[in-house]
C-alpha cells in the first residue's frame, strides 16, 4: 500500500518517520511524543476525485474517520461554523479543505489544498487557523511571523484567494482568532506580543494594525477573544494569562485588567464558553483549569476547578463545548479527553470519555457545531473525527467500526 502525498508529490507512508526539511525542531519536536505503531487492513475506493483509503484500524475504533496525506504535523484545525467543512493546516506546504460528502458522519472528502507561501523568501506551512464566524475567510497563522486572511468562494468552497496579509510581528507566529464580529483578527507570537488587525475601510483586501498588546514576557502561545464583554485572553510560556480590554475613548488603546496566575509551565491553549463566563485553559504543567469572574467589571478571577491527574504530559489543546457543558483537552501522551460536571457536585468535574488512537502529540482540536464530536490534528500527522456520543448510530457504523481514512489529492 502506498499514496502519492499531496503536498510533495512524494510516497507518503502511514507511520512516523524520521523529521525531515520543513519539520519543527527543537522545542516544537519536543512535543511530538513517542510513536505507537498499529496494524491496518487497506483497500481503495473512488469517492468523487479524490481516492478514499478506508482501513479497520484496531487502535483507534472510536474514531469515525483519520484524514491522511499531510507529510508533516497537523498544527491546525478548525470545523467550519456550518459543520459541513474542516480544515486541517500542516507544519510543511498545505492546508486542506475537507467536505462532508454523504450523509454518514465518516464521510468526508478532500476538495482543496491551498499553501501559506504568498511571495517568494517566505515560509510555507501553518502553525493555526481559525474560521470567520460567517465562514467565509479563514485566518492563517504561519509557519513565519506572519498570518494570512484567505477568502472562500465556488462550488464546494474551491476557491481561495489571499484577502491580506497581517505583518507586523517581529518573531514566530503561535495563535489566531476571530472578534464575535468578524471583523478584526488577534494573533499571538514569540515577539511577547498579541495583535489586533482590521481590515481597512477603504480596502478590504488591505488590512491595518489596530492595537498591540503589551505585557507578557514571554512567548504570547495562545489568543481568545471572549464571545460577550470585549475581553481579550493571552496565554504565555510565562505562565501567565492576562485578561484585556479597550479603555477609554481610544478602541486602539488595550489595558491589562486582570492576570491569571496558577500554572506551573507555560500556557498552550485558552478557550472562552459561548456566554463568556468561564475561561479554559491548558498547560504545559498538564492542567486544565477553569477560570470564572469573581468581579465587577471583570478585574478580579479566581481558579474554579484545575483538572490534572488523569493527564500524563503537557496540554497542547483544550476546547469547550458549544454548549459549554463540557470540554476537551488534548496533549503530549496522544489523548483526547473529554470532562463533564459532576451530577454530584457543580463546582467538579468528572472525565468522561478517553479517546486514543493517535500515534504522537495532539496539537489542536474543535468541536463539531453540534457538539456531538471531535476532529483533532496530530504530530502522527493525521487528524482524526471522534464520536463523543458514542453510542449514537453504533449500529449504523462499518463492520468491526472501521475508520474512514482519507488522503489528500494528488
Amino acid at each position: 500500500f502506498e499514496q502519492i502525498d499531496a503536498e510533495v508529490g512524494l510516497p507518503f507512508h502511514p507511520y512516523p518517520r524520521a523529521a525531515t526539511v520543513g519539520e519543527p525542531e527543537g522545542e516544537d519536536r519536543a512535543d511530538a511524543g513517542s510513536p505507537k505503531l498499529s496494524h491496518t487492513a487497506p483497500c481503495v475506493l473512488r469517492e468523487g476525485e479524490v481516492e478514499a483509503d478506508v482501513q479497520a484500524d484496531e487502535g483507534s475504533s472510536s474514531a469515525l474517520a483519520t484524514l491522511k496525506g499531510h507529510s508533516s504535523w497537523v498544527n491546525g484545525v478548525a470545523w467550519s461554523p456550518e459543520g459541513d467543512r474542516l480544515v486541517t493546516g500542516s507544519s510543511h506546504h498545505t492546508a486542506c479543505v475537507w467536505q462532508s460528502c454523504g450523509p454518514k458522519p465518516w464521510q468526508w472528502k478532500a476538495v482543496k489544498t491551498f499553501r501559506a507561501r504568498c511571495a517568494a523568501g517566505s515560509k510555507d506551512g501553518f502553525r493555526a487557523l481559525a474560521w470567520s464566524p460567517d465562514s467565509s475567510r479563514l485566518a492563517a497563522a504561519g509557519m513565519d511571523n506572519d498570518a494570512r486572511v484567505f477568502r472562500v468562494s465556488g462550488s464546494e468552497h474551491r476557491h481561495w484567494e489571499v484577502a491580506g496579509i497581517l505583518r507586523g510581528h517581529t518573531d514566530i507566529l503561535r495563535a489566531v482568532t476571530w472578534s464575535p464580529s468578524g471583523r478584526k483578527v488577534l494573533t499571538g507570537g514569540d515577539d511577547k506580543t498579541a495583535r489586533v488587525w482590521r481590515a481597512s475601510r477603504t480596502d478590504s483586501l488591505h488590512w491595518e494594525q489596530f492595537a498591540v498588546l503589551r505585557g507578557h514576557s514571554d512567548s504570547v502561545r495562545a489568543v481568545a477573544w471572549c464571545p460577550v464583554g470585549a475581553i481579550i485572553a493571552t496565554g504565555s510560556a510565562d505562565a501567565t494569562i492576562c485578561l484585556w480590554r479597550a479603555q477609554g475613548m481610544d478602541p486602539r488603546l488595550y489595558e491589562a485588567i486582570a492576570t491569571l496566575s496558577g500554572h506551573a509551565g507555560g500556557v498552550r491553549s485558552l478557550d472562552w464558553t459561548f456566554d463568556g463566563k468561564s475561561l479554559l485553559s491548558g498547560g504545559e504543567d498538564a492542567a486544565a483549569r477553569v477560570w470564572v469572574c469573581s468581579s465587577e467589571g471583570a478585574h478580579q478571577w479566581h481558579e474554579a476547578a484545575c483538572l490534572m491527574d488523569e493527564h500524563a504530559a503537557s496540554l497542547k489543546a483544550v476546547r469547550w463545548s458549544p454548549d459549554g457543558t463540557r470540554f476537551a483537552t488534548g496533549g503530549v501522551d496522544a489523548l483526547t479527553r473529554v470532562w463533564a460536571r459532576s451530577l454530584h457536585d457543580a463546582s467538579s468535574w468528572e472525565l468522561v470519555a478517553t479517546f486514543g488512537g493517535h500515534k504522537m502529540a495532539i496539537r489542536a482540536l474543535a468541536w463539531s457545531p453540534e457538539g456531538s464530536k471531535i476532529l483533532t490534528g496530530s504530530a502522527d500527522r493525521t487528524a482524526r473525527i471522534w464520536d463523543v456520543l458514542r453510542m449514537e448510530e453504533a449500529e449504523d457504523r462499518p463492520e468491526a467500526e472501521g475508520t474512514a481514512q482519507v488522503g489528500l489529492e494528488g
